[in-house]
């Protein structure tokens, strides 16, 4: 789904890390100069049953 939704705001940063102490796995994806999230409400609905959480914010750069 994201690469479908994501493909329209190309050139994406995306940064995955990992914290064996905690277990947490986190994906963030970076668009210069958007100015709003790229996710509908149904996006946004069905990631949110597939994470833990999902976060959306802007950024100086573009928004994660």
């Amino acid at each position: 789904m994201l690469g479908d939704v994501m493909a329209a705001y190309r050139p994406v940063t995306v940064r995955i890390t990992h914290s064996e102490q905690s277990g947490v796995t986190a994906l963030d994806f970076m668009v210069e100069d958007m100015e709003e999230s790229p996710l509908n409400e149904m996006q946004r609905n069905e990631l949110s049953r597939l994470c833990h959480q999902v976060v959306e914010e802007r950024r100086a750069r573009g928004s994660v």
